[in-house]
């Protein structure tokens, strides 16, 4: 009982409903951490448990294995002063038998009262009102019984209180068990929930990275522009450095950004590894679980039936030790009573003997000595019986038991199964009543979105004819404006033939005059006439790409010459360097011990060795402490937009939510944005002054309740729409 305890408490223990989810825990304290050490904490708890529970079952175990010694022993003790006893009974009734041959007719006659005995409660309360002394044999043996038949009816009542209590610890191990499970699914539905949200992040980026690829076409195409609004090269030439330089940041943020979102799917595949194993590990426990306290039920129920055993062979012992001392005190009162009337008889017979004659005598001699074997046969023969009817009682009573376990198991296994059924069904029922309540919400919110949509509609349709009659002023504006389009087209294309003969004579004349370009003022007629000649900016912009590409080659060619000088002025100086070492080398090879002027010279040669190595260590480790800072620079910048995106997903979970509750309306909305973007869209271009164009920016203004929001150049006003959308009834 201690065990199946001890395993309802550790079932009992509550879980958490957050599950293991966090985005890396090296780089940033999330709520996933503490998600995954509550589940840790309880993992280890339940091993402990299961620990403790496999020490206790192996010292009962031990116990059981002591204790079951202990009764052997002692049933073989009792076995052999049974077996002493029996000895001396017999030597007793051999010895009665041989002193009273006439108890085969009280044995008869105590066989024949003891056919119809009664075991009613009135026999054994008027047998047990009467005194000990004047009791029959009849009368004792109902009393004892009696006793026997109410002490196996307490222990049946007593079994019977026992399997009550078995029944409802396995009901409540049972609701323990779904208990665990649920929260187990609840885990799992968390987890899901969080792996959704890190996918919807990373698909966040992924939409990121391509708005900053719009942004670095758009800063390309700016970047053109600029080129083309420069009059200089130098300008031209800043402007393209400094447009590279954001270029080459927002590839870097591209980069920074597609590492994000591997190191986002790696640990999404992570946690899902994680979980999987959590899964299968809860499986593990759940089943040792089960085995561990039908072990533990097992062990109690050999338990208590030993016990049982072992006081229902101690009661018998002390009942068999009663018995035989009655008996005892019985054949030795009947021992007395038939030797008084023995000798009685025998004076009488003795009387009549003397009156007769010896042949007489003889005669009741062999008649007794007759009657004595008949008597001894027959008590031998009751006494075999005795032994058989006591064997088959025994053999009753162990078939008995073992159809009596047997019964027990097959009770146990289908309560076992009833059990499982009923709880089968109340998950049903539970979850009909929760598809139930689920239709009823889903019908209200149906009839909600019908009586909105019937306003909507109703609003649209006056939309509608505004914009019809909008739609039909533009077309005929629209009319107007080709018209006078093409006449100016006829014009301008007069004036792009003459135009495109200046720009080509232009082209040549600059050509011509960079060739020789030697000081300003030699080239100042040639500006001049640039700003009496109307120019395209299209080939201008090609001639500067052209000459800027001529620069860049002959500032490569410079690079190029100067890396070759420095090496050269490197080879020179190691040369010099070779050349004073031979110098000194001569100097000292004059002199004696040239052995040691050449042990020097290793020294020295070593020493400037080490020293070089020494400068391009140094040289390293600069460029690796700065690698190191870059790196630290980048790690922080990092944890600082995992911390804003962790930061900002509750409110995009919000969002999510109230958006995924609002899909009946999405289509609608969409349909009302093009609408109103076709009748309100304005579109124009503006001449800058000096023959370049620009695109204005095409915006849509639907005015409402609060603030207009920019969105890809359309500014609507979304405040009031919000407002109308969160106070409607959400979903189940």
């Amino acid at each position: 009982m201690s065990t199946s305890q001890e395993l309802e408490t550790g079932s009992s223990i509550p879980h958490t409903t957050s599950d293991e989810e966090s985005v890396d825990s090296r780089l940033l304290p999330g709520p996933g951490l503490a998600m995954d050490a509550t589940h840790m904490s309880h993992v280890q708890m339940l091993e402990q448990q299961l620990a403790r529970i496999m020490e206790e079952r192996d010292a009962a175990e031990i116990a059981h294995a002591h204790e079951r010694n202990r009764m052997q022993t002692q049933l073989a003790s009792f076995r052999k002063q049974a077996e002493k006893d029996l000895e001396e009974l017999k030597t007793r009734q051999e010895e009665i038998e041989a002193g009273a041959p006439s108890l085969d007719e009280q044995v008869s006659q105590a066989k024949e009262q003891l056919h119809d005995l009664p075991f009613s409660d009135a026999a054994y309360v008027a047998a047990k009102q009467r005194p000990v002394e004047r009791r029959s044999l009849r009368e004792e043996l109902t009393i004892v019984l009696h006793e026997r038949l109410q002490k196996h009816v307490e222990e049946a009542e007593r079994l019977k209180r026992e399997r009550d209590t078995a029944r409802e610890a396995l009901t409540r191990a049972t609701d323990e068990l779904q208990l665990v499970e649920r929260e187990a699914q609840r885990a799992a539905s968390n987890h899901a929930v969080e792996m959704r949200a890190v996918e919807q992040e990373a698909a966040a980026v992924a939409a990121r990275n391509e708005r900053l690829e719009a942004e670095l076409a758009d800063a390309l195409l700016q970047k053109e522009l600029l080129q083309a609004k420069g009059a200089m090269y130098d300008e031209v030439k800043a402007t393209a450095d400094r447009l590279q330089t954001a270029a080459d940041a927002d590839a870097r943020e591209r980069t920074l950004a597609d590492t994000r979102t591997t190191v986002l799917s790696e640990e999404r595949e992570r946690l899902a590894g994680a979980l999987r194993e959590k899964e299968h590990t809860v499986e593990l426990l759940t089943m040792d679980k089960a085995y561990l306290g039908n072990q533990a039920k097992l062990l109690g129920e050999q338990v208590a039936k030993l016990e049982v055993m072992c006081d229902q062979r101690q009661e018998k012992v002390r009942e068999l030790k009663r018995a035989r001392q009655e008996l005892y005190d019985k054949l030795l009162a009947t021992r007395e009573d038939t030797a008084a009337a023995h000798e009685q008889r025998l004076q009488a017979e003795i009387a009549r003997i003397e009156a007769r004659a010896r042949g007489d005598l003889e005669q009741i001699r062999r008649e007794a000595e007759e009657v004595r074997e008949r008597e001894m046969r027959a008590l031998r023969d009751m006494r075999d019986a005795a032994a058989l009817e006591a064997e088959r009682a025994q053999a009753k009573v162990r078939e008995g038991t073992a159809v009596y376990d047997e019964l027990l198991l097959r009770y146990r296994e289908l309560q076992k199964t009833a059990d499982a059924a009923q709880a089968d069904l109340r998950a049903e029922v539970k979850v009909k009543a929760f598809e139930v309540d689920r239709a009823q919400l889903l019908k209200e919110e149906t009839t909600s979105q019908m009586k909105q949509l019937k306003l909507q509609n109703e609003m649209l349709q006056a939309k509608v004819k505004v914009l019809t009659e909008n739609y039909r002023a533009l077309d005929t504006e629209l009319n107007k404006q080709l018209g006078e389009a093409r006449n100016e087209l006829a014009l301008v294309r007069e004036r792009l033939a003459h135009y495109e003969l200046l720009e080509k004579e232009l082209d040549e004349a600059v050509v011509s005059a960079a060739e020789g370009y030697k000081d300003e003022p030699s080239v100042r007629w040639l500006e001049q006439l640039g700003t009496s000649v109307p120019i395209a900016v299209r080939r201008r912009i090609q001639q500067s790409l052209h000459l800027a590409k001529r620069c860049a080659a002959l500032e490569k060619e410079v690079d190029r010459l100067k890396a070759l000088g420095g090496t050269q002025e490197r080879e020179i100086q190691s040369l010099g360097e070779q050349v004073e070492d031979y110098r000194a080398r001569l100097q000292h090879t004059e002199q004696p011990r040239d052995f040691l002027v050449e042990a020097l010279h290793k020294c020295e040669k070593d020493l400037r060795a080490a020293n070089r190595e020494k400068d391009c260590r140094q040289v390293d480790l600069e460029r690796a402490r700065a690698e190191s800072a870059d790196l630290r620079a980048k790690l922080g910048a990092l944890q600082a937009d995992l911390r804003r995106i962790l930061e900002e997903r509750n409110a995009l979970e919000g969002f999510k939510h109230l958006l995924r509750e609002q899909q009946g309306t999405a289509q609608l909305r969409e349909r009302l944005i093009a609408d109103l973007s076709r009748a309100n869209w304005g579109k124009g271009r503006k001449d800058d002054g000096a023959g370049r164009t620009a695109n204005s920016t095409k915006q849509l203004v639907y005015e409402g309740e609060g603030k207009a929001r920019d969105v890809d150049g359309v500014k609507v006003d979304l405040a009031g729409w919000f407002k109308r959308v969160a106070s409607r009834p959400a979903a189940a």
